[in-house]
């Protein structure tokens, strides 16, 4: 539990120093790749560089806070190993204190993660923005790459995805919140059945 416990946070370190190396600077896209992308969605490949890095962002942090279960549910399962009906372990307050720092460890990370991932995605459009008012509505080439833009930004603000899901449907809230809820609700249940009968 515990090296699963490290590594989950190191990942979610890791995938946190990069999102925010992708905040601050400007990735350089392979040509073929933004050649191909900008044809598919029928825009600019110079309009399409931020909203890519956010895209990639999100599918990142897909990943990684699919890992946010995996300590969880270790805990939960030796949490639920002590409980008085499966054995007569006690549950001594400095090990419900290692789980809790254990949780708060964790979800800490997360949510740092998270952070980042917002203001990644911040920078992105205060660039795209940026680069807007630059832009005069009288040139017709102009006024296209507006709407390219204008776009960007949209799909940009709209990703629900990774680190930019509501709070409610991130795996922190699962993982940390509705997990240990409902695995305890599943024990009394059983509990519940066991005696009934």
């Amino acid at each position: 539990m515990v090296l699963l416990i490290f590594y989950v946070i190191d990942v979610t370190l890791l995938c946190r120093r990069w999102v925010n190396c992708i905040a601050m600077n400007k990735i350089h896209w392979p040509d073929d790749t933004l050649t191909r992308i900008a044809r598919e969605q029928g825009m600019k490949m110079e309009n399409l560089d931020e909203w890519l890095g956010i895209e990639l962002i999100a599918e990142r942090t897909t990943i990684i806070g699919n890992f946010i279960y995996f300590p969880f549910i270790a805990m939960l399962v030796l949490a639920m190993s002590r409980y008085p009906y499966l054995d007569n372990w006690d549950f001594p307050a400095a090990l419900i204190l290692i789980f809790a720092l254990n949780a708060l460890l964790i979800v800490g990370n997360a949510l740092a993660l998270r952070r980042s991932a917002e203001i990644a995605k911040r920078e992105a459009i205060k660039r795209l923005e940026s680069r807007l008012t630059q832009l005069s509505i009288q040139n017709p080439e102009e006024l296209k790459q507006r709407q390219q833009i204008e776009w960007a930004m949209n799909a940009i603000k709209n990703n629900q995805r990774g680190a930019f899901l509501p709070f409610t449907q991130h795996p922190i809230f699962g993982a940390a919140i509705a997990l240990p809820s409902g695995g305890y609700g599943l024990v009394l249940l059983l509990e519940y059945l066991a005696t009934g009968f």
